[in-house]
């Protein structure tokens, strides 16, 4: 007949029992153990999540910024603009543009350059503006979608501006007819600074929008210019 386990070793014999049961494994909370006691890995986050909760390195605005890829794309959407003043003879007519193109350097750290067109014309004269520059940036990643994308640049403007000067009646009043026209120069170094934040729907494409300051350097006429704009492209390698 079998002897009695003494008292003192029935914790040790549990213990025992206990460890000889398959399939038992020590896992964390909300986490079940496979056939070989190893514990999965958590689930991949979910695109669009916040940096305060989890984001995938797959994200696009993740995606956006890594060394070696090339930015192109537009900080002033093509404006096409006609305006008709009542009361007012002729109109005013403006367009712009502004291409760019940015290259990664390193992670996020980008350096670039841009070109830019300004036409107007008024019943006063016409004006023109080309340009060129270079800036440097760095691109911040707050989600998988969103980024804030700071530049910082120097440029170069040509402007030409042509005046229409009427002819007057003898008691002075203009009679609408052009009688001459006076044209000047100038060429002008600014700063150029724009603050984008931008919207990363899916790969290799972006928009965004934010505040922008032009600072004149030199010149007789130093002109600061400041508001709002538009950038859009997209991204390669």
């Amino acid at each position: 007949m079998p002897r009695p386990l003494h008292p003192s070793l029935a914790p040790f014999a549990l213990a025992l029992l206990a460890s000889a049961v398959p399939g038992r494994a020590h896992a964390e909370p909300n986490q079940v153990a496979d056939q070989t006691g190893a514990v999965p890995p958590p689930p991949a986050p979910v695109n669009g999540e916040s940096l305060t909760q989890q984001t995938s390195s797959t994200g696009p605005a993740e995606r956006f910024g890594k060394k070696g890829h090339i930015a192109v794309g537009s900080d002033a959407a093509l404006v096409t603009e006609n305006t008709v003043v009542s009361g007012v003879s002729g109109s005013v007519t403006q367009i712009q543009l502004q291409p760019t193109a940015d290259y990664f350097i390193v992670q996020s750290v980008s350096i670039g350059g841009f070109a830019e067109t300004d036409y107007t014309a008024n019943p006063g004269g016409h004006q023109y503006t080309l340009g060129v520059g270079a800036r440097g940036g760095y691109n911040f990643t707050f989600s998988d979608l969103v980024s804030l994308w700071p530049k910082l640049g120097l440029s170069v403007d040509y402007t030409n501006t042509t005046t229409n000067v009427s002819t007057v009646t003898s008691s002075g009043s203009p009679t609408g007819a052009t009688a001459s026209t006076t044209t000047s120069t100038g060429v002008n170094l600014a700063i150029n600074a724009f603050v984008p934040l931008m919207f990363h729907p899916v790969a290799h494409f972006f928009c965004g929008f934010g505040p922008f300051a032009d600072v004149d350097l030199t010149g007789s006429n130093r002109a600061t210019t400041w508001g709002g704009k538009i950038s859009i492209g997209g991204w390669f390698l």
